[in-house]
């Protein structure tokens, strides 16, 4: 059973869902169309997961999807994350996670604004359990000066980078929130990781001024909690992995070896919305294989305020 979750076969609580398509942002085809499971469900914590998954497409002993597959869907399967985002992921990655649990559903665009199909660009995709979320609305915007124009680069940025968001309602309780999930450029420098976190905050801050609504972030930052580029938002939000009652401030990049790499993937979460409850970081070996990505998934489980 998956923490904080309960199911309820009574009539103690019931939470009805809405049956039929719902849409949002700037999606297509089956984008957002929800899944819906005769399940009753009452939730104390939420479990939000990030992850670079690092691209299907690559070659290489260590980098092939086809050797790390299975062990991808093991990991998912074990923990079972109510929520959570993907850096790096392709069509087929994704389409693959879908196929391997009916109560997900996921949204995103390629970085190159593609909508489905794309084999040889990455996404950043927002996924949930449409038995105990509903999505409300989502969209993507572009880590540059021009965050609205499709596979904008500005900032000496080396490729695309989005942003991809959503709004969220649980479905047994009517409490709303919203996950960010972003991959940041790396090899252009600090200046390009400032502007483009500071550009997300302040999409956060559209989208959700005073913070009414519970507000998650999470992703591959490319920098560590002290780097000055993440000031913008540990200002605004507050840092899992500095703050969870139990934690893990060990790597999460491990790039396919045993020793080195650090911690540059995080999760953020609002204290007015949540308490912080564990985060921690997955290193287990899944169908035997050691390394299922470069980076490793973390994890925050959250009680609502």
């Amino acid at each position: 059973m998956v923490t904080g979750l309960v199911l309820v076969t009574g009539a103690v609580l019931s939470c009805g869902k809405d049956n039929g398509q719902e849409t949002g942002g700037n999606g297509s085809g089956n984008e957002g169309n929800e899944k819906t499971e005769d399940t009753i469900t009452e939730i104390s914590t939420l479990k939000v997961m990030s992850f670079n998954i690092l691209r299907g497409d690559l070659n290489g002993p260590d980098h092939l999807w086809t050797s790390r597959r299975e062990a991808c869907l093991a990991m998912i399967a074990d923990e079972q994350p109510m929520l959570f985002g993907l850096q790096e992921c392709t069509w087929t990655q994704r389409r693959h996670i879908l196929e391997a649990d009916s109560r997900l559903n996921a949204v995103g665009v390629a970085v190159d604004g593609q909508k489905k199909d794309y084999t040889n660009v990455s996404s950043n995709p927002v996924f949930w359990r449409t038995d105990i979320l509903s999505l409300e609305d989502w969209g993507t915007f572009w880590l540059s000066d021009t965050p609205d124009a499709i596979g904008s680069i500005t900032w000496n940025g080396v490729k695309p980078r989005t942003c991809t968001w959503a709004r969220f309602k649980v479905r047994c309780n009517g409490k709303r929130l919203f996950y960010f999930n972003a991959h940041v450029e790396n090899a252009a420098g600090e200046e390009t990781k400032d502007k483009s976190i500071r550009l997300i905050v302040d999409r956060m801050r559209e989208a959700n001024p005073s913070l009414q609504v519970p507000m998650l972030f999470g992703g591959d930052m490319n920098s560590k909690a002290s780097a000055s580029c993440l000031a913008a938002m540990m200002t605004y939000l507050t840092h899992a992995p500095s703050n969870c009652a139990e934690t893990d401030k060990g790597r999460t990049l491990n790039s396919f070896k045993a020793t080195g790499g650090s911690a540059i993937d995080h999760l953020f979460y609002n204290k007015e919305g949540f308490t912080g409850k564990k985060f921690w970081v997955n290193r287990k070996e899944y169908k035997n294989v050691t390394y299922i990505s470069d980076h490793y998934p973390i994890f925050c489980e959250l009680e609502f305020n």
